[in-house]
């Protein structure tokens, strides 16, 4: 299924209204010690935000949306949405949270309540814990309706094309399993986000041949060791690695060293990939580095 996304057509409608009743009224704005409006968008970042403790929470903005994959741990959640505010984030098009489990959807209630979201993507299980008690509190409120795909689905944002792999099958023994995974393509790069799957999952993403090569790579299930995750990052031969826990597993740290992908970790800070839109060229912004950052 192909969706297309059509909030440019809003934004910039709504832009040329503003403009028009601005020059009508001959006055200024007075921002009252808020924030200024934010400069508009260029190209694709994908922001990997800083976690102290195992977690995944990621955030794609493009000229044209706004996603967020998974949303970090609950204690982490008013940093992350500080974060949110920093970037003038109020509305998500699409909000995928891969699975169930506490570092995954620990900030979905602070992100639901603080934010709109168009569309949110689940995957087909859950849990008995207090995150999905809250996240299923923040979705009734809502009145928010959940796509847990049987399918693969494909959404087009202007030049942004998201394709969520769902999972092939309706049970796993282990809840990671569970994971829907996200392929972003943007100005001929590949981000691939893998969630949490392991040796079940992982196997049925090897069967995915559409993949291809992948630039920047989340290390399914926090990089930890696997058989069938080292065959995967071999497959997918990315450049760039991102782990979002203190260090790859010792297995997947060698599979790594010796494929030649550079590794960051969101331990050290934030971290920043911009594509430019006309030459695909790809620049990273780390927050833990003291020379600003810039690659």
């Amino acid at each position: 299924m192909i969706y297309i996304g059509r909030r440019s057509i809003f934004i910039r409608l709504a832009a040329v209204i503003a403009a028009v009743l601005l020059l009508a009224c001959g006055c200024k704005k007075d921002t009252g010690g808020q924030k200024p409006d934010a400069e508009p968008v260029t190209g694709l970042s994908v922001y990997f935000f800083e976690t102290k403790e195992d977690s995944d929470a990621i955030l794609i903005t493009s000229p044209e949306a706004n996603i967020m994959i998974d949303t970090g741990l609950y204690l982490e959640a008013p940093k992350l949405m500080d974060s949110l505010s920093e970037k003038n984030v109020e509305h998500l098009d699409l909000l995928v949270l891969t699975h169930p489990d506490k570092d995954h959807i620990g900030g979905a209630q602070s992100v639901l309540n603080g934010l709109t979201v168009d569309r949110l993507i689940m995957s087909r299980a859950t849990k008995n814990s207090e995150e999905q008690a809250l996240l299923n509190i923040a979705m009734d409120r809502k009145g928010l309706e959940v796509d847990i795909p049987t399918e693969n689905e494909t959404f087009e944002f202007g030049d942004l094309k998201i394709k969520v792999y769902a999972a092939w099958q309706e049970d796993y023994e282990k809840s990671n399993d569970y994971s829907v995974a996200v392929l972003a393509e943007y100005a001929g790069r590949k981000f691939f986000f893998p969630g949490d799957a392991e040796k079940e999952r992982v196997t049925e993403l090897l069967g995915e041949y559409d993949i291809g090569d992948i630039d920047v790579y989340k290390l399914p299930h926090h990089g930890r060791d696997g058989k069938k995750a080292e065959k995967l990052l071999e497959r997918l031969k990315p450049e760039y690695c991102v782990v979002t826990a203190a260090a790859p597993g010792e297995k997947m740290a060698s599979a790594i060293k010796e494929l030649g992908c550079e590794v960051f970790s969101t331990f050290d800070g934030e971290i920043r990939f911009m594509v430019d839109p006309e030459t695909g060229d790809i620049k990273i912004e780390n927050k833990s580095e003291t020379d600003g950052g810039i690659k």
